[in-house]
């Protein structure tokens, strides 16, 4: 969920894996597994999903 959320922020992969303490190959890893999971291909569209359900702007914290 964090990791969808930042995405919504527009982050990149090495932003979001600073952000969260994980590795690159381990952000990768996970955004690959959002893609499969919810049927949608490209970045932009997984941006869209976040930001239409409500992902974007809590202004939470993320760590």
């Amino acid at each position: 969920m964090d990791i969808l959320k930042l995405v919504a922020r527009g982050l990149n992969n090495t932003e979001i894996a600073d952000a969260l303490c994980l590795s690159l190959g381990t952000v990768k890893n996970y955004i690959t597994a959002l893609y499969d999971k919810l049927g949608i291909k490209g970045r932009p569209k997984l941006m869209s999903f976040a930001i239409d359900n409500g992902l974007m702007g809590d202004g939470g914290s993320t760590g």
